[in-house]
């Protein structure tokens, strides 16, 4: 009840008098741990948890330990602590949000050494979502697809991205500009293959789709995507973030636009691949 009102010293200060009386009871260092970690203590929250996970082995404990290495900026001992945490997962709800832990963990190692509070707030966002503003400043006209296509053409041009398969999840001429310049065939979603590395065009991210579903199946929930949304909307504008110095072009209006991809992280002239 003290850490839910933020009295995290007085929270404590009692936790500290209970693991006295009870040593062995791994719930009560557990939230020590956890109220070190809001005080900003890390070594006193990882002493505390220690404690209780060699009391009681549990999911929670180790993904908290992630998240305090992530904060210090030890992101190789975070992924290690998260990858246990989803071997532990009881639940495949709880495994898929460690998955995400994960992958934050990932993106975000790609600033290394700098941690997550010394990011840009566009980098933060890339490094939480896993997704790229190709055009970040605000206009009042909305960009038109050829702006969108121009603008994604140079930002994969300076990075140096290619892509095994480009999919179109609806009617739209984009594709063929697309196609022409990776040199690759454009194909439906129902053509997907697994073990390619697609980059999806479609006017809107179409997560509600059956197609789209289905060929997330067949490549694995695990594998890498990448997706271009040529209209601008509520719906895609969630998923809108930004990487470093690829991110720095801005399309000709300079209306937002995103670029979102899964288990990638970016970084200038890498590929873009599993």
């Amino acid at each position: 009840a003290l850490i839910e009102q933020d009295r995290i010293p007085d929270a404590i200060e009692v936790l500290e008098v209970a693991v006295e009386r009870d040593p062995n009871l791994a719930l009560t260092w557990h939230e020590l741990g956890y109220a070190a970690y809001r005080l900003g203590n890390g070594d006193r929250a990882l002493l505390a948890l220690d404690r209780a996970f060699a009391l009681e082995p549990h999911t929670e404990t180790l993904v908290l330990r992630g998240r305090i290495f992530r904060d210090a900026g030890e992101y190789y001992a975070a992924e290690v602590a998260f990858e246990g945490a989803a071997d532990a997962a009881a639940h495949d709800d709880q495994r898929a949000e460690v998955l995400q832990e994960i992958d934050f963990t990932r993106r975000l190692g790609a600033f290394a050494p700098r941690r997550l509070r010394q990011l840009t707030s566009g980098e933060r966002w890339f490094a939480q979502t896993g997704a790229v503003i190709i055009a970040s400043r605000s206009g009042e006209v909305a960009p038109t697809g050829d702006d969108l296509l121009e603008a994604f053409i140079n930002l994969a041009t300076d990075c140096d991205w290619q892509f095994g398969q480009i999919l179109t999840a609806d009617e739209d001429s984009t594709w063929t500009a697309l196609s022409k310049h990776f040199g690759t065939p454009a194909t439906s979603l129902d053509e997907v293959e697994p073990d390619q590395v697609p980059l999806l065009i479609a006017t809107r991210p179409p997560i509600d789709s059956a197609s789209w579903r289905d060929a997330r199946r067949r490549r694995g929930s695990r594998a890498s995507w990448s997706s271009l949304a040529t209209r601008a909307g509520h719906r895609c504008g969630r998923r809108i973030g930004t990487t470093s110095e690829c991110s720095r072009r801005r399309s000709p209006n300079g209306t937002q636009a995103g670029l979102h991809t899964n288990q990638i992280a970016h970084q200038t002239g890498s590929h873009l691949g599993p």
